[in-house]
This record gives structure tokens, C-alpha cells and sequence, in this order.
């Protein structure tokens, strides 16, 4: 279908093309067509004016930008003519594609969604424009805007993709990254998102102890012969217990029609009910997940009818990792498996048995691998819960690059549609190479098959600018002492066995050449915030009794807040880790 000729799009400021939508088009296409003129204004200096096919003369039926190809509600005649309805209908809900015939471009989705993902994957497919953070980007610039002669489609890998860093939620971002998670506030105007309500650790939000304990025990886990309503879980055989959430769900739904998803889901700790009623069913099912799914199941099946289009999720998370023997999930059941007791130094499939703080392999213990497979052959929809950071110390270095893009392979390769990469829940700055990580992760989410290199090298590059060789050199400085015999948990100590002392020294001579080469004051501030994580290592490593230790700990805590970074440990503010410090 396509011409073997190049388009000039823009040429010296002035163009003769129009970005076309259909007529009464909606909010979502609209922003994809100005996102589209902004950037080809940004980009060539020419006005792309944005109009409707009602507008267009038949003398202007040809040197088109047309968007909005999807369903019928959001076609265009002319549209239809270049795509056909069976092409549309292969890109689902996010899928896009950029064909070029004649002197047209299409951009093409079957929703809004797909087709404002299709202009940003023209942007930064054809034409290289890159966001990196929300605050950099390489936006070309270009007196002569040529296109080459184009026909390609692009689908999601995952259906879910939230690489989570609490400091960066900015829904634009998200966004043109194909982002489509929780977190960020993406507006329906933005194609929306993966909205969850209740988002995880759910239990006490559905039925809350406050509310109910005092005169309803019984709701809650029975541990040791003790009804316990603190830092445990619901007697999930109580009908009572399902009747409330169910509820509850209920009247979520009502208020907010926008949520997608919610979550049924087990607090974050041990305490799992232990009463005669539910330790038969576990007993049975082989593992405490079969409760849970028999609860959840319940739940999915009493909102389906109401709810088509809504999902109910829980998690397969520590005490509930291993699959049950004879419950399988309803359709509409989403399983968010959690690879939180796992080594990140080597690739889950490989190395997937637990790991103590220290670097410890657990023997004897379930594989992660034995329950993911498991889950995998069970479930319809299996989601993963990731860790991309070191919650006790998030500032440490955490050499987990060489790993990110096989184990999103290895999760989709079993059966794996949605994964939630967590990074560091503090906002503001997250410091080290997390802005690195949360970028690199959002390209592999939607398409882990790129050059994963070449990606860290443009983001490098964009973001640190002449001292990018050298943050490149510190990562392969960290990445080179993840031998085959160090494990690496997300609780390691600034000890742990890859931080040895060479690796220290050498760090000092790499950032010292790296601030040297620092383009101007806000590449070294960058560089200065990135070398922090090596400044903490130091400090945690120095001894009590050193003269110098209570100058180096405020020293380093005055910077920590210079950055922008608001904590250094997870559930801890910098004015308790800084007081802590001292005082050791």
C-alpha cells in the first residue's frame, strides 16, 4: 500500500499539511491531535492546524495527518478508505498504526487510547523525540521535516505497565511513555488508566478493626485461639466477613464509575486465620491461597453480572505464594504474584529461591519459579508485584540493570499479563539511578524485546549529558561484582558483599571525572545527586567512634535535602534517619 517516496512534512516554519479528526470526536482524540501539533510545531517551527473532515474542501482531500481512525463512534470517512475495520479491530485497546499512502499519514487505534499512543509512537519511532523525566527531554529540531515511506503496527506486551517511583507520578509522563498504571492520575482526556479501588493490602480498608472489632471479633483471624484485630488478616469463612466487603465494593462502585479493578487483598503481614472452618479449607487446597481465592471467587462472582467489565484482584504474596490444589480462578479474578523474598541479582529464572538480608540463599525453600509456573497454568489473568530497589537503604547501590529485561521476558513467557515495578515510595527525588530505572522499565513494560544498552545509553546521554561515559562506567562497576555466588535481596545492608571497598575506590575516581566532565551546573547537580548513594555507603560504613562521622552524616543529610530527596529508608522521615544516625 505504500509509495516508495519520502513526505516532506514541514519545510523552513511552513507546512501545507492539516492534523485531521472526525467530526464530534472525542476528548481523548482531540488531545492527540494537539499533543501531535505541538510537538511538529516544537520540532519544524510550522503550524499544524488541527481540523475536522467536515472542514476539509475536496481540494484538500490529500497532504493529510489523519488520526481518530476507530470505532465508529471516533471514524473518519477518510479513514475508512485507508484502513480497513478488521485491521482496527487486531489493535485492541491500546494497539496503533502509522502507514503513510500517497501524500497521507495515518495514525490509526481502535480507541482513543491507542490512537494518542499511536502519536507518541510516531514521535518517538519516526521522528526521535524522547521523554526522559518529566523535567528533560530531546525534542529535534529540524528545518526540513521528511518522513520516510511507513507501514507499521505496534502492540503492548503487557496489558498493565506501572513502573511505580512515588516521586515521579506526573500523568504526562506516564503517558507518553505508555504507561497506563494506577498511580498516575491519568485523566480520561489522556486516554485514562488502570484505575484500582481499593489498590492492595486491602483488608482493613474493607473491613475496618476500628468499626468493627469491638463488637465482632469473629470477623477477624483467629491466631493462637485468640481473635486478633492488629497486624493480621480476616476470618475469610465468616459470612458476615463477605457480606461487608461485598458491600463495600458495592458502594465504591456506585460512587466512581471509572475503576477497573478492585482489590481483595490480604494486609501486608502474617496473621492468616487459623479458626477450625479455615484451616480445613487450606488444609484441603494444599496452601492458605486456596481461602483466599474460594473468598475472592465468591466476590467475582456476585459482581460479574452487575460489573462486566470489572476485575477483582489479589495477591499470591508470602504466606499465599504457592498455588492452591483445586481452586482455580473465576475469569474475571486477577492474581498479582509477588516476587518480593527473591535475589535481583541474577534472573528469576535461574535463580529463583529466597534470599535473607545478606545475600543468603534460604535451602529447603519453595522455588519462585515452581509458583510462578504454577500459577501460570491456572490463571487467566496473572499479574506480577516486582521490587526494583532496596527498601531498608534507598540510596544503596542496587546493580539490578542486567536483569530488568529478561525477567519481564521470563514473566511473559509464563502467561504474565500486567506487572507493577516498585521502586523507591518516597516522594520528591528518588537519588541514585532510579530515574534511569523507572524510564528504562517503561520501554521494556510495552515492548521488552528493544535494545535495553541502547536505551540506558539515549537516557544517559539526554540526562547527563558529557558525563554520561562515566555513570556508565559506575554502572558497569556495580554490575561487574554480581558474581554467580552474590545474591541480592531488597533488604541487603550498605555490608552487603557486592559494596566491597574496591568498588568504593573505584566509584570516587569515576564520579570525580564525572563532575570534572559535567556540562554545566544543572548536569552536576545531577551527577552530585546520582553520586549520594555512594557518599551513603561510606557513611553507613564508618566507624562509631570516628572523628569525623557526625560531620560526614550532616554534611551528606544537607545535600540529601538540596537534592530534593525526602527519605533514605522506606516508612522513615530524613529527620529520624539523620537522628538515628547520630545517635548510633
Amino acid at each position: 500500500m505504500n509509495n516508495n517516496h519520502r513526505l516532506c512534512l514541514a519545510e523552513d516554519g511552513r507546512t501545507q499539511y492539516k492534523i485531521v479528526i472526525p467530526e464530534g470526536a472525542s476528548e481523548t482524540l482531540k488531545y492527540a491531535a494537539e499533543e501531535l501539533s505541538k510537538y511538529l510545531k516544537e520540532i519544524s517551527g510550522a503550524v499544524f492546524p488541527v481540523t475536522t473532515e467536515g472542514q476539509l474542501t475536496q481540494e484538500e482531500e490529500e497532504g493529510l495527518i489523519l488520526t481518530g481512525c476507530g470505532r465508529l463512534s471516533e471514524s473518519t470517512r477518510l479513514c475508512r478508505e485507508l484502513v480497513s475495520p478488521d485491521e482496527l479491530m487486531k489493535l485492541g485497546e491500546e494497539g496503533f498504526l502509522i502507514r503513510t499512502i500517497g501524500k497521507d499519514l495515518v495514525i490509526a487505534g481502535n480507541t482513543g487510547r491507542g490512537t494518542l499512543y499511536g502519536v507518541y509512537g510516531f514521535l518517538k519511532g519516526s521522528l526521535g523525540c524522547r521523554w526522559f523525566t518529566p523535567e528533560v527531554s530531546h525534542i529535534p529540531k529540524r528545518s526540513r521535516l521528511e518522513l520516510e515511506s511507513t507501514d507499521r503496527a505496534e502492540l503492548p506486551a503487557l496489558e498493565y505497565r506501572e513502573p511505580y517511583q512515588l516521586g515521579n507520578q506526573e500523568p504526562e509522563w506516564h503517558v507518553r511513555n505508555f504507561s497506563n498504571g494506577h498511580f498516575p492520575k491519568i485523566t480520561a482526556r489522556m486516554g485514562g488508566r488502570v484505575k484500582y479501588d481499593p489498590f492492595v493490602h486491602s483488608f482493613y480498608t474493607l473491613v475496618p478493626p476500628e468499626t468493627y472489632f469491638a463488637e465482632h471479633p469473629e470477623y477477624y483471624a483467629q491466631i493462637d485461639g485468640k481473635r486478633v484485630g492488629e497486624r493480621a488478616q480476616l476470618c475469610l469463612s465468616n459470612e458476615e466477613v463477605f457480606e461487608i466487603v461485598l458491600a463495600e465494593l458495592r458502594a465504591r462502585l456506585e460512587k466512581d464509575p471509572e475503576i477497573a479493578v478492585v482489590s481483595v487483598s490480604q494486609n501486608d503481614c502474617a496473621g492468616a486465620c487459623t479458626c477450625d472452618r479455615c484451616r480445613k479449607v487450606e488444609e484441603e487446597e494444599g496452601s492458605p491461597a486456596g481461602n483466599m481465592l474460594r473468598f475472592v471467587n465468591r466476590i467475582a462472582e456476585a459482581l460479574e453480572k452487575e460489573y462486566p467489565h470489572l476485575r477483582i484482584d489479589t495477591l499470591a504474596y508470602q504466606y499465599t505464594r504457592k498455588p492452591p490444589k483445586l481452586t482455580r480462578p473465576r475469569p474475571n479474578v486477577i492474581v498479582r504474584l509477588c516476587s518480593i523474598e527473591c535475589c535481583f541479582s541474577h534472573p528469576l529464572a535461574e535463580c529463583g529461591k529466597a534470599i535473607a538480608a545478606g545475600g543468603k540463599q534460604i535451602e529447603g525453600g519453595r522455588s519462585f519459579t515452581e509458583d510462578l509456573e504454577g500459577w501460570g497454568k491456572i490463571c487467566n489473568q496473572l499479574y506480577i508485584w516486582d521490587y526494583t530497589t532496596n527498601f531498608a537503604n534507598y540510596l544503596q547501590p542496587f546493580p539490578d540493570f542486567n536483569v530488568l529485561q529478561e525477567n519481564i521476558r521470563y514473566f511473559i513467557r509464563n502467561h504474565v499479563r500486567g506487572i507493577f515495578e516498585e521502586g523507591n515510595n518516597a516522594e520528591g527525588e528518588c537519588g541514585g539511578l532510579n530515574r534511569l530505572r523507572q524510564y528504562l522499565l517503561a520501554q521494556l513494560l510495552w515492548n521488552p524485546e528493544i535494545d535495553a544498552q541502547a536505551c540506558m545509553r539515549e537516557f544517559l546521554i539526554g540526562y547527563f549529558g558529557m558525563a554520561a561515559p562515566w555513570i556508565e562506567k559506575w554502572i558497569e562497576a556495580c554490575q561487574s561484582r554480581v558474581t554467580p555466588e552474590i545474591h541480592m535481596s531488597i533488604y541487603d545492608s550498605p555490608a552487603a558483599a557486592y559494596l566491597e571497598e574496591a568498588l568504593l575506590e573505584e566509584g570516587d575516581r569515576i564520579f570525580d571525572c564525572a563532575e570534572e566532565a559535567a556540562d554545566n551546573e544543572e548536569i552536576l547537580s545531577r551527577v552530585r545527586t546520582a553520586r549520594l548513594s555512594l557518599r551513603y555507603v561510606r557513611m553507613m560504613r564508618k566507624p562509631a567512634d570516628a572523628p569525623d562521622r557526625e560531620a560526614e552524616i550532616k554534611s551528606f543529610f544537607e545535600d540529601v535535602k538540596k537534592a530534593g530527596i525526602t527519605q533514605i529508608r522506606e516508612w522513615t522521615s530524613l529527620e529520624t534517619s539523620e537522628a538515628q544516625l547520630l545517635d548510633r
